[in-house]
């Protein structure tokens, strides 16, 4: 359970939008077996209904409110187009960690020894942007990452270092030294690291790794950092990945619940906000934060500013009974909210308040172990768990209906682009019924329509996804596919 969750975490916590306070593996664990309880509840409710009537009731919980969204013929199933010729990946000896932007993808894999190699391809064309390199001497190979200034890979542990390589060749540029575990937020012209360990935080130049600023834990070390997008929506360069922005500022959570909001060209705090309460569970919406406050009955939301004074307002109290489990901004002066019910199994349900008014807007059932939302503009993309081994998603459009037909909510979806989500049975998250490992299906955010779906070749193993590409590899080659209609 534990490594299954460890995993899980590693692979999600930077996908999801607008939340600062992330928890540590130890929390996911805990709701892990939360949600592993969950399913022995779910369960023998299943069968004490299944004995009684006779009939499944699966999924049936989302659609008991407003009207159904009509099926559509579903695209034919076949190959996705190969883009270029599949590309050779020789000498692999552990596992390969595949990572993309628009533009550049890389591939980083152990090979014999205790090497790293690595090799670019154009996502655009599938041809190599450069050849295989290899890297000797620089500890194991632990992460992989690719944004428009650089590619990063960590290399071994205690002490770690994070190795930059020049995007256009692939040649190592230069090395610092940092944890696996450390926050890093990419600028366009800098990267920014927190060590996880000392809470000391500092800038890098990405041509030349020079460091640009540095400062000091304090005496009030932060214990997380979260970048603060410049506009709706934070950039994406794959999965999993660290923070992406072109903003000016970003935020930090010390260890006694103060939130610093750090100018990234200088690292100089411009504010502290420090009267949340708390801030477990710290949301980031343009220039808001808002944090909820769990009571005995209920919870309630508070909203503070990042730019006006250090004062804060209650902008939301939830009906009693209820229990704050995540939120995202998700629309013009809107918060979504998932809470429960303490019911068996436990009543999960959608909430959009309108943040200048404190009003409800609507409240919808939400798929049962959902814990964290995920939204482009007004659409809110939600994953659950279904109560029996797998997932189970919902994507909500700004009226809270539900968009998903019922073969698309079978498996965990992810935002590939501002306009479609992306579903990967088998490789991301479990298998899907019915489906085989490496099925793909693209989904329009607009109506919950499947507009691509095919198979990704006959065994990939690893893949990386961007609006246009899927970029996978089967242990022996990779190959770039097209998510294009």
């Amino acid at each position: 359970m534990k490594d299954d969750v460890d995993s899980t975490f590693t692979a999600l916590r930077e996908h999801i939008d607008g939340v600062l306070e992330m928890p540590a593996a130890a929390t996911i664990r805990r709701r892990g077996e939360r949600w592993a309880r969950r399913r022995a509840t779910t369960a023998a409710a299943l069968c004490v209904v299944l004995a009684g009537v006779g009939v499944a009731v699966g999924h049936d919980r989302l659609d008991r409110r407003g009207p159904k969204v009509p099926s559509a013929p579903r695209p034919q199933v076949s190959e996705l187009s190969l883009v270029g010729s599949a590309i050779d990946l020789p000498d692999v000896a552990g596992p390969v960690h595949v990572v993309s932007t628009e533009s550049l993808a890389v591939a980083a894999w152990t090979g014999s020894g205790g090497t790293t190699h690595i090799i670019g391809v154009d996502p655009r064309t599938g041809q190599e942007a450069w050849p295989m390199r290899t890297l000797t001497g620089r500890g194991s190979l632990g992460a992989a990452d690719v944004v428009d200034g650089a590619v990063l890979l960590t290399m071994g542990r205690q002490p770690g270092r994070l190795v930059e390589l020049d995007p256009a060749d692939g040649y190592s540029s230069w090395q610092i030294l940092s944890e696996q575990e450390d926050y890093r937020i990419h600028l366009r012209d800098r990267l920014i690291v927190m060590s996880a360990s000392t809470g000391v935080t500092r800038a890098v130049d990405w041509p030349t790794g020079h460091v640009l600023w540095e400062v000091p834990a304090g005496s009030d070390p932060p214990v997380r950092m979260r970048a603060v997008p410049s506009g709706p929506d934070p950039q994406l360069s794959g999965w999993p990945t660290p923070d992406t922005s072109s903003g000016e500022r970003f935020l930090q959570l010390t260890e006694s619940g103060k939130v610093l909001v750090r100018d990234s060209r200088t690292g100089a705090v411009q504010r502290t906000v420090s009267n949340l309460g708390t801030a477990e569970g710290l949301v980031v919406a343009r220039d808001h934060l808002y944090t909820p406050e769990q009571g005995s009955d209920s919870y309630r939301i508070r909203q503070a500013n990042l730019t006006g004074p250090d004062a804060s307002s209650v902008v939301y109290t939830a009906p009693p009974g209820r229990s704050f489990l995540g939120a995202a901004p998700c629309g013009d002066n809107r918060l979504c909210v998932i809470d429960e019910a303490p019911e068996a199994p436990p009543h999960t349900e959608l909430t959009a308040i309108d943040v200048a008014t404190s009003r409800e807007l609507w409240r919808v059932p939400a798929p049962p172990g959902a814990e964290s939302p995920g939204s482009r503009g007004d659409r809110v993309l939600v994953n659950g768990d279904d109560g029996a081994g797998g997932v189970t998603s919902a994507l909500y459009d700004s009226t809270g209906r539900q968009l998903l037909d019922e073969p698309d909510r079978r498996s965990m979806l992810l935002w590939n682009s501002n306009d479609t989500v992306v579903s990967l049975p088998g490789l991301h998250g479990p298998p899907q019924p019915g489906k085989a490992k490496g099925h793909v299906t693209v989904i329009s955010a607009a109506d919950g329509k499947a507009v691509i779906e095919g198979m990704a070749g006959d065994a990939p193993l690893t893949c990386a996804v961007t609006a246009k590409r899927l970029i996978c590899e089967d242990g022996h080659r990779l190959e770039v596919r097209s998510l294009e209609p």
